[in-house]
Formats: structure tokens, sequence, C-alpha cells
């Protein structure tokens, strides 16, 4: 089995900026070492002034707060995956006009076995 990440790839930038920066080199060399802007640079720098290592990770997001938890929602795909291998529904995808549309459908009797 290969190995996980179990850090997020943009904590992973932020902390890179931030020991870059206490090496010496100015937001404008950081941003061109990294591949990233000079204010990507100088923003992340002052939220570790301000907040600390706290400062580098995700600020909450604005809007209306999840209503599954994580474990719900893994439950429910994981429900949805094993009906879908025992054939008891099927997904079917089409685009019409560059729009998307899933139907859920259910399999045929005949098409089942055992």
């Amino acid at each position: 089995m290969a190995p996980t990440s179990t850090l997020n790839q943009n904590l992973v930038q932020r902390a890179r900026i931030v020991l870059v920066l206490n090496v010496g080199e100015s937001p404008k060399e950081v941003a061109e070492r990294l591949e990233t802007s000079t204010p990507t640079v100088v923003k992340w720098r002052n939220r570790y002034i301000e907040q600390g290592l706290s400062g580098l990770q995700d600020a909450p997001r604005p809007g209306q707060p999840r209503k599954l938890d994580q474990k719900k929602v893994k439950s429910i795909l994981d429900d949805t995956v094993k009906k879908t291998a025992q054939g008891i529904y099927s997904l079917e995808r089409s685009v019409d006009g560059g729009i998307c549309r899933c139907q859920l459908m259910a399999s045929a009797p005949f098409l089942e076995s055992g």
C-alpha cells in the first residue's frame, strides 16, 4: 500500500513560505522560488507573525455550516457504492447542452443474479 499524505498541501506551501522567509529572503524572492505571488507570501508572513503556526491553517469559510458530519457523509457514500455493487441501483449520467443531469434508476429484475 502506498503511503498517504496527512498534511494538506496548502499548509505545506505556507510552511515553506515562512521557512524561506526566515532564512532572510525577500517576499519577492520567496514568491519566485516557490512559484507563487508576492501578495500570497506577504499574506502568510503576516498571518504567521500575528497568529503563529495556527495562522497557517485555513480560516473558517463564510456560509452555512455543514449539516452532515464527515462520518455521515462516508456512511452515505459507502452505502451508495455497496448498493451499486450489488446491482440494486445504477447511475446514469448524460450531458445535454452542457448541463449534466444524473438519474438514479432501478436495475431490471431479470438482470440480477440469484
